[in-house]
């Protein structure tokens, strides 16, 4: 068993720490201090940038426990979460490389948002997000997002030969990413919430942009006492 338990309701999944929220805590604490971050200060406040990156930061670990451990990973502020400043682009993406076909490769991208809010308003704006893929600003679109993953691919790591690949896996319309599936994720406070139906309501709504609904596999990543528990971890704190 891992740090995090995963249930699924609705088609909704739901993650959170197991045995309870303290050791999840205490795990994400310590990978932090393993990746040597630069904790803030103790009088230091939380701003929403590092909050974000940190929503960021524990989905990526949520999905390393399950299948999208073995994916080649882009994750611009995961990687350095308690940066005060946030790097646009896609949130999260995996790529799921088939050995024998490439007509069988998935690239699943996780736009994630972090709310103590029980309302869970905040996470509409993953609506939004999804929206910008095929909006009319080309340099949030997929193929422009893509493009510049290819460029990571063959500039960074040395993988030129994946390069066509990745492109692939767009399209001029979501209705032809078929090889697309999107994570739209809610980081968020454990006591109070709906989970279920905010995500819910959040696929149906991200599916009338176009996207078939089959490949919308929302996430729940829930904490109890978030904003505090955040800002402990953002501090250094157990």
């Amino acid at each position: 068993m891992g740090i995090f338990t995963r249930e699924k309701d609705s088609g909704i999944f739901l993650s959170f720490g197991t045995p309870d929220c303290q050791t999840a805590h205490s795990f994400l604490l310590g990978e932090l201090v393993r990746m040597r971050a630069n904790f803030i200060g103790p009088t230091i406040p939380l701003d929403t940038r590092r909050k974000g990156n940190l929503g960021e930061f524990i989905a990526l670990r949520v999905a390393r426990e399950g299948n999208l451990g073995a994916a080649e990973t882009f994750a611009a502020n995961a990687v350095n979460p308690l940066n005060p400043i946030s790097i646009s682009g896609l949130d999260l993406s995996y790529f799921l490389f088939n050995d024998e076909d490439p007509a069988k490769d998935l690239l699943f991208i996780q736009e994630t948002k972090t709310t103590s809010g029980v309302d869970l308003s905040y996470g509409d704006n993953l609506i939004k997000d999804y929206a910008k893929l095929f909006g009319i600003d080309v340099t949030t679109t997929l193929q422009t997002r893509l493009q510049v993953i290819c460029n990571q691919i063959e500039l960074e790591r040395n993988k030129e030969h994946l390069c066509e690949r990745v492109l692939l896996l767009g399209g001029e319309l979501a209705e032809q990413c078929s090889r697309t599936v999107l994570l739209p994720t809610i980081v968020h406070e454990k006591h109070g919430t709906n989970p279920v139906s905010k995500l819910l309501a959040i696929r149906e709504a991200i599916a009338s942009q176009g996207w078939p609904i089959r490949n919308i596999a929302p996430w729940s990543i829930a904490f109890c006492d978030l904003e505090q528990r955040l800002t402990r971890i953002a501090r250094g704190q157990a």
